[in-house]
């Protein structure tokens, strides 16, 4: 048996190829082996129909082949080496930025498209522009393949993944395919944290969410006791630095000008903290690993009080799996060092 095509189909949707890539021939006879080896590369979304007759023991069989193509989803990756801006015309992993960029619009979609538009260009992790000038991308603005070296990036305050979403078309508008360009910047690394360790990810979080920082050299401290006004700081700037609505502040050791003061005034008003007593936070006071679940436990809807208030809080925590990884035998009261404070709050932010 023998099957042919009296055509090639729609090239700008697909193509059907034989087992070396090459591209079918029209009226030509192939085998039914030859056929079984015959993959379609797409090159847009729609529909791709190529009609066909099967011949067979003297007798024919007509018939169409018919795929949908649906627009292709791409992920272009750029792995940056420093925290300098980067101009895509530029050598990154062996090639440029461009290239790369263009590379894996082509091995999804092809070439069959004119231009692409960024539903952003910007988040805390940088900011794209069109060129060097730092000309702005809006979301309306047509981004051509020629102009793919031209994209210039400005990092951001905070070290991470940058991302942006696009969609591409053709000349005509049809949507061909979407991706997200991701521009990873270097993370900030600790030589006393060990990326191997339970809490290395956690700690990487924190920097690059802003939620604490290095204590001086190139060091975390992961061992060093947190105090209760650097805990509740944490939780602060892990919800976005939230605003308080009141400036009523019920503690005569929290003064206005402290570093924690915001901090302790939006956990007061939220319910995360009644202090140490009805006119002291304890700001300097060490905090114990109790403390921080119940903070942790209210901020998220649970109910942490009354004189059983440290097992509802570890109860809590338990059932939802801030402790699951940490080594050793859990003691409530004990104190909650740095690496173990950044462990449960990215473990709670995870849920």
């Amino acid at each position: 048996a023998t099957i042919r095509f009296p055509a090639t189909g729609n090239p700008e949707v697909a193509v059907l190829r034989l087992a070396d890539g090459s591209m079918i021939r029209a009226n030509t006879d192939y085998t039914l082996s030859q056929y079984v080896a015959m993959y379609l590369q797409p090159v847009a979304a729609g529909t791709y129909s190529i009609p066909y007759t099967l011949n067979y023991s003297g007798k024919s069989l007509t018939g169409t082949i018919s795929v949908i193509v649906s627009p292709s989803s791409i992920s272009t990756n750029i792995n940056l080496s420093s925290d300098d801006p980067y101009l895509f015309s530029s050598i990154v992993g062996g090639t440029t930025g461009g290239v790369i960029f263009a590379d894996s619009i082509r091995n999804s979609c092809g070439t069959n498209w004119s231009y692409l538009r960024f539903a952003t260009s910007s988040d805390s992790c940088g900011t794209l522009y069109l060129n060097s000038n730092r000309n702005q991308i809006t979301p309306t603005t047509n981004v051509t393949a020629q102009e793919l070296s031209s994209l210039y990036f400005v990092p951001g305050s905070l070290s991470g993944t940058f991302s942006a979403p696009y969609t591409i078309y053709t000349s005509g508008g049809a949507v061909v395919g979407a991706g997200t360009l991701n521009i990873v910047r270097p993370g900030r690394s600790f030589d006393d944290v060990n990326p191997n360790i339970y809490y290395a990810q956690a700690v990487s979080w924190a920097v690059n969410k802003g939620v604490t920082s290095g204590t001086g050299g190139n060091n975390f401290s992961p061992d060093m006791t947190v105090t209760r006004g650097q805990a509740v700081t944490f939780l602060w700037r892990a919800a976005g630095q939230p605003k308080f609505t009141s400036t009523a502040n019920p503690f005569k050791d929290v003064q206005s000008g402290a570093y924690y003061y915001e901090a302790v005034i939006w956990a007061v008003q939220q319910g995360i903290t009644q202090g140490t007593s009805a006119t002291t936070f304890s700001p300097d006071a060490q905090l114990n690993r109790d403390q921080l679940l119940t903070f942790l436990c209210r901020s998220s809807g649970g109910y942490a009080g009354g004189s059983d208030w440290s097992k509802q809080a570890v109860d809590w925590a338990r059932s939802a799996g801030l402790l699951d990884g940490v080594p050793g035998v859990f003691v409530a009261n004990s104190a909650c060092p740095r690496c173990d404070v950044v462990y449960y709050i990215w473990k709670n932010s995870s849920r």
